[in-house]
């Protein structure tokens, strides 16, 4: 049993007691007669009994059980270790009000906030322990942020002695209703001013605020207002021209310009905001953290001016069609166009050889792992002007914007602009005219180049059966493949190519290894060793690959099959001019990609033809233009030339072979810039401030990402993104799969075929001329474009007289139109239509054909695609209220209330 007394209780109840038994005389009865005595007769008596001396003097003894001293020990061990923890966290408390971080408010600097060395050592201990010594640099880069925003969190619920009293001395009256006043700090306020960015949400800023992780929702308007009041007074000069904060003032900057839609809330479509968006490029530069001093004051006086913020737009009228002053065309000369041509077939023969069943890198994986890394581009951005690129003013205005910036840098050069075609039209004729001088630059934006190259290559391909063999395989759907086709849709458009690129490259490959044993043998001898050890590590993908060329090369192995495919006839000729068109397509990719100058103009030189032969005409009209201007620099302007060698591309990150045109990029800080609800619900003021904010909150929203990696954590990644596993086996296995499909559906020998034939159906087409020469049509129609248009031409033709549709003859054009009689008209139907579509016009004119009876009884899926998806799940209904409207308007359903139930209306 557990107890605890002193010896003065126990001499006291003895003594008690012995009276009680034995009549003794009160001057025997000391005070200290017993004590002795008691303690003897209870240690030989008792076990588990211990007497404990006190520490003061003329004190009684202690006396309890040995498990009351085992509990005082241990509780006196854990007040210790509580007392240790209250002494550590009075220490840094302590430092945090040395630190003044409850005064810290933002100023336009996320980096000036620094937490006291205690708080971040003590939570590393807590969260890693003592072992971080040893992490890896990506690992202690994590665990580094991940402690400043702890940091910062605990900072923002720091309440001082005085807060904290005061609270206390109030919590009678309105306590309950009263909260603690939270600490600003960068996470707070950046991600406040993220989310209004992302989202304009005040309900969820709101939401943030009452977890204590966000600034309430007045004071992030407070900062916003501050920020216009900075943009108006630091970012315009006395001229009125804009000069974005991160701009090096000692680099030559390249502009571009695009338009910029944001969807207002309007079923019509009407009052829709199409804006300008003007981006600045900068190659070569290295910056340090853009700060930004923003003043702050309160809101009652904070005095900005609401009107006027807008671009004031310069006027132009329409230009008169004049012809501009072209140079003499010539092509463009490339000494390294052979080698890359090498590349890729070399990169074709990995699959060939896959004896170990291996996934294959994908193209752009494979060319990333033979380039270097790159230096990231300095990105800019102009405020929005609020009206579209079209009109004439306002594409003026735009470019004395790029040339007020360009002059204020580098006042002898010429401004370089990229554009797409539509603009790039513009441009010309405000040059034609005269009013732009010869201060520009303009260039051809490449994403809308790959876009027309892609659409060249499906107008060709189309209904030849090599578009539907996608859909036979199970790749893409037909809507899928009329995008690719149509080239809307960039990253399904490449990923098609090169599965079609792959595919016929083998298919060519094994048949001339057919006709050739010696080769065969010689190839296989090369290819499968060096193949081995570059999947085995044994050897770097850039030794093997040029160890590949070189003995491909001294085996004429590449001159052998360039010979066999250009002795292709019939249907192996319109195969090889599939896979030539695309190898074009692929080395301008590889130009922008590898940004390599001489190869994008000898490239898209090279694709022009197919423009012409093709009627896509505003290409192969405007695309002689481009081409002539830029290699007049050659002679004219040697510096921009130079320049433009190494700075017509923008690398966002420093992987390898990931450049992309600025035109490309411009669209992707487009969307950035973009807010989820677009200017739904901003007035006219509200834009204005929109357009003016815009960019310099696009840059806070950058350093607060860089700062705590909320996304694109790492842009310092040297592997290419499609290094990934996924990548490689979504490319084999549909190359293994379509490559497989069109041996099967050819099933010809191509060196000695006299037809040409669809793919799947086997439809002979007879008249074949032109689709076999479509390289020497186009090649005659861009000579006879030339001849008449541009300098030293004897018939003065404009360069925008009308082009004659050439109207090639294809597979889709010749096609023969079988004319069908309903019970209403008589319609064409042309053999590309599909198999539905026919047999529903058929079905009209046979009465004993019931289909809606038919499709009752035999239905084609489980589920209708309307309403689910391939794996039979319900798709969300993202429009309901118009949804509901739509089912009241059908079945009349009365908004009125009525006694019986809603459900007996339904």
């Amino acid at each position: 049993r557990d107890f605890r007394t002193n010896t003065k209780e126990l001499h006291k109840q003895y003594v008690t007691i012995f009276s009680h038994h034995v009549p003794v005389d009160e001057s025997v009865l000391g005070a200290n007669k017993f004590k002795k005595h008691i303690k003897e007769l209870i240690l030989d008596n008792l076990s588990g009994i211990v007497f404990i001396p006190n520490t003061l003097k003329n004190r009684p003894d202690t006396v309890c059980s040995t498990r009351v001293v085992s509990f005082a020990v241990d509780a006196l061990i854990e007040d210790l270790n509580m007392w240790n923890i209250r002494k550590a966290a009075l220490v840094i408390r302590k430092s945090m009000e040395d630190a003044e971080l409850s005064k810290w408010t933002f100023t336009g600097d996320f980096t000036s906030f620094q937490s006291p060395i205690e708080l971040k050592s003590f939570l590393k201990w807590l969260l890693y322990g003592d072992v971080t010594g040893d992490l890896t640099q990506f690992k202690a880069k994590e665990t580094s942020k991940t402690i400043d925003m702890l940091c910062q969190l605990i900072s923002i619920n720091t309440k001082s002695d005085r807060s904290v009293r005061r609270s206390l001395a109030k919590g009678d009256v309105n306590g309950p209703q009263q909260r603690f006043h939270s600490n600003e700090t960068p996470f707070s306020v950046g991600l406040g001013l993220s989310i209004h960015n992302s989202t304009r949400s005040k309900k969820i800023i709101t939401e943030t605020k009452g977890l204590n992780v966000s600034e309430d929702y007045k004071k992030i308007k407070l900062i916003e207002d501050c920020i216009e009041s900075y943009a108006k007074v630091h970012c315009l000069d006395e001229n009125n021209c804009y000069v974005p904060l991160t701009i090096c003032k000692k680099t030559r900057p390249y502009f571009a310009i695009d338009n910029s839609d944001f969807q207002r809330d309007s079923k019509d479509g009407k009052g829709q905001l199409h804006g300008t968006l003007i981006t600045v490029f900068q190659n070569d530069v290295k910056l340090g953290e853009q700060v930004i001093k923003l003043s702050r004051v309160s809101s009652t006086q904070n005095d900005v001016t609401r009107s006027n913020l807008n671009v004031k737009l310069q006027q132009c009228y329409p230009p008169k069609m004049l012809s501009p002053p072209l140079p003499k065309y010539r092509g463009t000369v490339c000494v390294d166009e052979q080698r890359y041509q090498h590349y890729d077939e070399t990169w074709g023969l990995q699959q060939l050889y896959d004896e170990e069943n291996q996934f294959t890198l994908t193209w752009k994986s494979y060319n990333a792992r033979l380039c270097s890394k790159a230096g990231v581009t300095n990105i800019a951005m102009l405020p929005l002007i609020k009206s579209p690129p079209t009109d004439w003013s306002t594409l003026y205005t735009a470019l004395k914007m790029c040339q007020g910036i360009s002059t204020k840098i580098t006042p002898d050069q010429k401004t370089i602009v990229t554009l797409d075609l539509q603009l790039y039209i513009k441009a010309i004729q405000l040059y034609s005219k005269g009013d732009i001088g010869d201060h520009f630059i303009f260039r051809m934006g490449e994403l809308h180049v790959v876009f027309a190259m892609c659409r060249a290559i499906g107008k060709y391909i189309d209904n030849s059966g090599l578009e539907k063999l996608f859909s036979h395989c199970g790749i893409y759907g037909p809507l899928a493949i009329g995008k690719i086709l149509e080239g809307k849709h960039m990253k399904r458009c490449v990923a098609a190519s090169l599965i079609l690129y792959t595919s016929i490259f083998q298919t060519l490959y094994d048949q001339f290894l057919d006709t050739d044993d010696e080769s065969k043998e010689k190839v296989k001898e090369i290819v499968g060793p060096i193949l081995h050890k570059m999947r085995t590590g044994l050897q770097d993908v850039p030794s093997c690959h040029n160890q590949l060329i070189e003995e491909l090369k001294s085996g004429k192995i590449f001159s052998k099959f360039q010979t066999f495919r250009e002795d292709l006839p019939k249907q192996g000729k319109f195969l090889n001019n599939v896979l030539e068109m695309i190898q074009t397509m692929l080395l301008f990719m590889r130009a922008t990609r590898q940004q390599l100058w001489n190869l994008h103009l000898v490239s898209l030189d090279k694709f022009t033809k197919y423009f012409f032969a093709l009627d896509l005409q505003n290409y192969a009209r405007m695309t002689p233009v481009y081409l002539s201007s830029m290699n007049k620099l050659r002679t004219e302007d040697p510096a921009t030339w130079l320049f433009l060698s190494k700075n017509f591309c923008c690398n966002k990150t420093e992987a390898p072979f990931v450049a992309i045109g600025v035109d490309h990029c411009l669209e992707q800080v487009n969307k950035e810039l973009k807010s989820m609800g677009g200017i739904v619900g901003l007035s006219d003021e509200g834009i204005d401030t929109y357009v003016l904010t815009a960019p310099i909150k696009r840059l806070l929203r950058e350093q607060f990402t860089k700062q705590f990696e909320t996304s694109n954590p790492d842009t310092t990644n040297h592997i290419h993104y499609e290094d990934a596993n996924g990548y490689k086996k979504f490319h084999t296995e549909r190359v293994q799969i379509y490559k497989a499909a069109l041996v099967d559906f050819l099933d010809v020998d191509l060196k000695t075929t006299k037809i040409v034939f669809n793919v799947m159906s086997h439809t002979v087409l007879k008249d074949d001329m032109e689709i076999l020469n479509i390289k020497e049509i186009g090649e005659v129609m861009l000579n006879d474009f030339t001849t008449e248009r541009f300098e030293g031409s004897k018939t003065n033709v404009s360069i925008w007289e009308t082009l004659t549709k050439r109207k090639l003859k294809t597979f889709k054009t010749l096609n023969k139109a079988i004319t069908i009689k309903t019970t209403e008209k008589i319609v064409k139907l042309r053999e590309e239509r599909g198999l539905m579509t026919r047999l529903l016009v058929i079905s009209r004119s046979r009465s004993s054909l019931d289909v809606a009876e038919l499709v009752k009884t035999y239905e084609f899926t489980v589920v209708p695609h309307s309403l689910f998806n391939s794996e039979g799940r319900l798709l969300k209904c993202t429009d309901k209220s118009d949804f509901f409207n739509d089912i009241i308007g059908h079945v009349g359903v009365s908004t009125e209330k009525s006694s019986h139930s809603p459900s007996q209306d339904f």
